[in-house]
């Protein structure tokens, strides 16, 4: 019974804000067509800050961790070079280097297999003074809680190297969350 208590207050704020919001379009004279090509290009920003990469794609040794999430986010996300280089902070050539590198190495999709429940937030390896497995590592270590043997083991690296990049990453000031 509270369960459709809170849907009902739910749609009935959606229903206030959404009523308010057309009115004060309205009011400045602004269209609906406008208003709701506004909203759906805030979604897609929204669902690119929001974007995340399942580290089941970085359980192969093929392929940088560059190379897997330009790989990924091109072939499975369809996002442009430009749009990739944005995301990551780098120049839309180096993205188009790693992806078609990545390519040549591993003409097949990515692994798919392995743990699909843990997933990287894109936007944390925006940050340039960390490596890429040093974000990767860290933030595995500081949200998930996992042990470096577990790191090790879902990245398909040795826990000596795990425990060394983390310590650079701490070294560098890297925190999460």
């Amino acid at each position: 019974m509270v369960y459709n208590t809170y849907i009902t207050s739910k749609e009935q704020f959606l229903k206030k804000s959404t009523d308010s919001f057309f009115a004060m379009l309205q009011e400045k004279g602004v269209g609906i067509d406008d208003a709701i090509r506004l909203l759906e290009k805030r979604k897609k920003e929204l669902e690119k800050e929001t974007l995340t990469i399942p580290v089941c794609i970085f359980s192969h040794d093929k392929l940088s961790g560059l190379e897997s999430i330009t790989k990924y986010l091109k072939e499975e996300k369809g996002l442009s070079y430009h749009e990739i280089a944005v995301m990551l902070g780098r120049d839309d050539r180096t993205i188009w280097h790693a992806c078609h590198q990545a390519t040549l190495k591993m003409p097949e999709l990515l692994p798919s297999k392995g743990r699909k429940d843990i997933a990287i937030p894109v936007r944390i390896f925006k940050e340039r003074k960390v490596s890429v497995l040093e974000h990767i590592a860290s933030y595995l270590k500081q949200t998930h809680g996992l042990t470096y043997h577990e790191i090790a083991a879902l990245l398909h690296r040795d826990d000596r190297t795990i425990w060394t990049v983390i310590s650079r990453a701490q070294k560098k000031g890297v925190r999460y969350g």
